[in-house]
């Protein structure tokens, strides 16, 4: 409950965590109260300190008050005024500034959870349309041509016959840049090797690489 504050003091909220109105709050203040009030009390007669005196039945008269009504009340030196109420005050904004801190952290933390698992989930969403491009443009060639491309990228073609569409084939994969030859038009119609005239480029060799990597998964 509530202790009642005099007229023009702060009301004292009288709850477990407050410090003010608590049994070890009142058993300090009453301690300190009559050691101040007993002091005071033997200096009376035993020293001529008034104003030392004085300062300690102040203090016991003080602190007993503070006994009585659960809570330090103000304090009025003469212009200055002590007005312990604001000291809890301030404890209370620090606690819930704090409290306020760690909920938005813990919120921030959230947020970055949700936005990571996005991230992942737009990166794996990328990741499968590049792999579909992939396979779409690696697959474009045809099965004739693709075959042709392979034989002369192991190195060894083997046995030719010059056709329409082998010297069409030829011309594209030259145009992509797959292969480099000097002149299509000064191959022989026939020969043993037509590796002896086209050589595959880089280009070409990664095109059969990534076509050759694509099929070894499809196959698993």
């Amino acid at each position: 409950m509530a202790t009642p504050a005099p007229s023009g003091s702060a009301q004292v909220e009288a709850t477990p965590e407050n410090p003010e109105s608590s049994v070890l709050m009142r058993g300090l203040s009453g301690s300190i109260a009559i050691v101040a009030a007993c002091t005071g009390a033997v200096a009376v007669f035993t020293t001529e300190n008034q104003v030392g005196t004085a300062a300690l039945l102040a203090i016991g008269a003080y602190f007993a008050i503070t006994t009585l009504i659960g809570r330090f009340p103000r304090l009025k030196l003469g212009e200055n005024e002590i007005d312990p109420s604001e000291f809890w005050a301030i404890k209370k904004t620090v606690v819930a500034t704090t409290t306020g801190l760690a909920e938005t952290k813990d919120q921030l933390q959230e947020a970055k959870a949700e936005t990571d698992e996005k991230i992942g989930q737009i990166e794996s969403e990328v990741s499968d349309l590049n792999d579909r491009v992939a396979r779409a443009f690696l697959s474009s060639m045809s099965e004739p041509m693709w075959h042709n491309l392979a034989k002369l990228g192991s190195g060894s073609f083997g046995h030719y016959v010059m056709g329409k569409a082998l010297d069409r084939e030829l011309r594209y994969l030259r145009d992509v840049g797959y292969i480099d030859v000097r002149s299509i038009a000064q191959i022989p119609a026939e020969g043993d090797d037509l590796s002896d005239w086209v050589d595959v480029t880089r280009t070409g060799r990664d095109f059969i690489a990534l076509r050759n990597e694509i099929a070894r998964a499809d196959a698993h």
